[in-house]
């Protein structure tokens, strides 16, 4: 795997299952030392689950 392919695949994942949130990362000297990803999900009216079960 060549040098930051992983953390592009992990924000890519993110973008890709509609994340809603803030991801920090932390570079030292050139190199990525942190990833923090953190959530908090609202929900819009028009994008709330529909009742299936009625």
């Amino acid at each position: 795997m060549l040098r930051g392919e992983k953390l592009f695949k992990f924000v890519a994942g993110l973008m890709l299952q509609r994340f809603f949130g803030t991801i920090t990362i932390r570079f030292e000297a050139g190199k990525v030392t942190h990833v923090d990803a953190e959530t908090r999900r609202t929900w819009r009216y028009e994008d709330l689950p529909e009742n299936e079960g009625t």
